[in-house]
């Protein structure tokens, strides 16, 4: 079966901040996985709570929406 999902990435400035909005059209929400280097994919959630401050999901009408509490800044 084949599936289309819908996504859409938002980036708004606010002060010394950068957030990161993006929705998608899949009502799975996403689940953080422990670190495996080898695995092929799926590492976007490990990515996103390795860098921000935070990160909140919300289940949508139609699929769900993930914002990022902020980009920290790594220098």
């Amino acid at each position: 079966m084949l599936t289309c999902t819908v996504a859409v990435v938002m980036l708004r400035v606010a002060g010394d901040r950068v957030e990161v909005i993006v929705w998608n059209s899949d009502p799975v929400l996403p689940v953080a996985r422990a670190a495996e280097a080898g695995r092929v994919g799926q590492h976007g959630l490990e990515i996103v709570m390795a860098v921000s401050q935070g990160f909140e999901v919300q289940q949508e009408l139609v699929g769900k929406r993930i914002n990022s509490g902020g980009l920290q800044d790594q220098g």
